[in-house]
């Protein structure tokens, strides 16, 4: 497994050496009085013209980051607590967390397929604002109700794990919503300062979790509140940019 995720990096370490900048941007480099940087290009993000919406799409990746490590994270030790009360095998119980791992994965791919075409249609705020409505339900639903079910929990679970993997297809949206909010120069700045500073908040959420659960003795309820960060990411939601047939910034 190392391997085969460390050869996509080996290749694009292969192909950024034959890349070169097009002539255009060279010439426009060029007649530039004060050539782009590193540095110029990440605290243009930070601007008057760009500061708010830098602020808020942290949040939103925040927000999404927190259901990930949330309710994927413990998803598995879920579904193998849930079949020891079933009276299943410990084997049995890493069967079936692997059976709804790939539940979850399937309810992504599908999600991915299905996001580009959805935000193309109604816009990119409100396709956010369906998948932060769908992962908050999912992740209530199948740990702060279907875990706590007398009988029957076990099948219920793993069907909401799909919808969990649906819900985390949030991500797609970020990939082609980000960077239509930033012009050319800070762009990739933008996407990946956006895409990475919340996953230190998502981190410190995971050790909360974590204290949650041994506070409560249970995986349940810990986890199902995290279900409130996506209510919150639908109160801001509104103040983002909408893009939708919208020309890229120049």
């Amino acid at each position: 497994m190392f391997v085969f995720g460390g050869t996509p990096a080996l290749v694009i370490s292969l192909l950024r050496r034959g890349i070169r900048e097009p002539d255009r941007f060279e010439k426009a480099q060029a007649a530039l009085e004060h050539k782009w940087t590193m540095r110029r290009a990440f605290l243009k993000i930070f601007s008057p013209e760009y500061r708010t919406r830098t602020i808020l799409n942290s949040l939103y990746l925040l927000v999404s980051i927190i259901g990930l490590w949330g309710g994927a994270v413990y998803m598995p030790a879920a579904i193998a607590d849930l079949a020891a009360k079933a009276g299943r095998t410990a084997d049995e119980g890493t069967r079936l967390a692997s059976y709804g791992t790939a539940l979850l994965g399937s309810g992504t791919i599908v999600g991915a397929l299905v996001v580009p075409l959805v935000a193309d249609r109604i816009g990119r705020k409100w396709t956010q604002a369906a998948a932060f409505a769908l992962m908050g339900g999912a992740i209530w639903m199948a740990f702060g109700v279907v875990f706590y079910l007398s009988s029957g929990a076990l099948p219920w679970f793993m069907v909401c794990s799909f919808f969990l993997g649906l819900g985390g297809s949030n991500f797609i949206t970020y990939s082609f919503w980000l960077p239509e909010q930033y012009s050319t120069e800070c762009r990739a700045s933008a996407f990946a300062f956006t895409t990475n500073v919340g996953r230190f908040g998502g981190a410190a959420f995971t050790f909360l979790v974590g204290a949650g659960v041994r506070h409560f003795q249970t995986i349940g309820t810990p986890v199902a509140m995290t279900a409130i960060a996506f209510v919150i990411g639908l109160v801001i939601l509104p103040f983002a940019v909408e893009t939708k047939g919208q020309p890229l910034p120049a």
